[in-house]
């Protein structure tokens, strides 16, 4: 009788432990994905797009295991897709349910107003770009640009980007470039093309998946880009090469990445 009784209370004290292990993974687990939902919501906040556009629309941000939600009112369509393509760009991101409402309506998809307002979204989503100087027309599919920027960089890059938005047909880029001022010398104007480009390797790196946690910097002087760091292996080293190679604007490509020893040492080059 009491061997039945021992055998009892062991199976009910291997119960509870069982049950009170279940209960703190689950509690861990579910820790850690909060941790994680909060650092989404925070770097979308935290982007250089969104404190350059998105900071003073009403925009609530709720991460649950890696799908964005996005709610609230913005001016427009395309701050509406600005905020979509910044919460798709994070890392851990699954999907984005957009439930942002512009403040006009939004233009039925596939439209010239909707593809207009992809185009400014595009145009607002990558650094060293002049978007607020930047006038988008659309017609049939076609994009006009229009306006003023500081540097032939700036104008040939926002080209560029337009043409990449899925529904574009054609760009007509008649954006001008501003006069140097009278105290702006050919250096200072250079210095302008130049840092506009070392953004543009910046950004293209880092939104390609094969080089988006490359560890290395990026130099420009006269259009010859320079990179030094650590590549993963020679691959990864040469597509640096390419994806710089086709950046407008780039004249050279100096690729000083070093192998890393541990990708030497596996013969993975």
């Amino acid at each position: 009788m009491r061997m039945v009784r021992s055998h009892i209370l062991k199976t009910m004290l291997t119960m509870v432990l069982m049950v009170s292990a279940a209960v703190v993974l689950t509690a861990c687990a579910t820790t850690h994905m909060t941790d994680k939902d909060s650092a989404i919501e925070s770097s979308i906040r935290e982007s250089g797009a969104f404190t350059n556009y998105l900071i003073d629309d009403d925009i609530s941000i709720n991460s649950q295991n890696g799908t964005v939600t996005l709610s609230g009112t913005v001016p427009d369509a395309s701050h509406k897709f600005l905020a979509e393509e910044l919460a798709m760009d994070v890392s851990g991101v699954k999907g984005v349910d957009n439930k942002l409402e512009p403040a006009g309506g939004s233009p039925e998809e596939g439209s010239d107003a909707w593809l207009g307002a992809k185009v400014k979204a595009t145009l607002m989503a990558h650094p060293g770009l002049d978007p607020e100087m930047t006038e988008v027309y659309v017609s049939k599919g076609t994009v006009t640009l229009r306006g003023q920027v500081d540097s032939k960089a700036q104008r040939d890059l926002t080209a560029e980007y337009s043409k990449k938005v899925k529904g574009v047909e054609d760009v007509i880029n008649n954006i001008t470039v501003a006069e140097p001022a009278p105290n702006q010398s050919q250096d200072s104007a250079q210095k302008i093309d130049d840092a506009s480009i070392t953004a543009r390797v910046n950004t293209a790196l880092a939104s390609n998946r094969s080089t988006s946690d490359l560890d290395a910097t990026v130099q420009t002087n006269y259009g010859i880009v320079s990179v030094q760091g650590i590549a993963d292996n020679q691959a990864q080293k040469d597509l640096v090469t390419k994806i710089i190679t086709d950046i407008p604007g780039v004249k050279a490509v100096n690729n000083e990445l070093n192998i890393t020893e541990t990708a030497r040492q596996e013969g993975t080059i």
